[in-house]
């Protein structure tokens, strides 16, 4: 579990913008950018390394769900 907390604090301090239950003070807001990434943790040795992968693109009908309706 200390080692999943790792992660979680290290991709925290990572992404600079707040998004749901994840919120900084020094980036109050969402954004764009970081929408379209994951932040992957790997553990290289003892230490936690933090990369940035790419979000494939949904596809359309699953977006059409999660498209905002007047």
């Amino acid at each position: 579990m200390l080692r999943v907390s790792e992660c979680i604090a290290r991709a925290a301090l990572e992404r600079q913008e707040s998004r749901g239950g994840h919120t900084r003070d020094d980036y109050p807001g969402p954004s764009d950018e970081w929408a379209r990434l994951n932040l992957i943790c790997t553990q290289d040795a003892d230490a936690v390394a933090v990369s940035r992968q790419a979000l494939p693109v949904m596809p359309a009908d699953l977006a059409e769900i999660f498209e905002e309706h007047p």
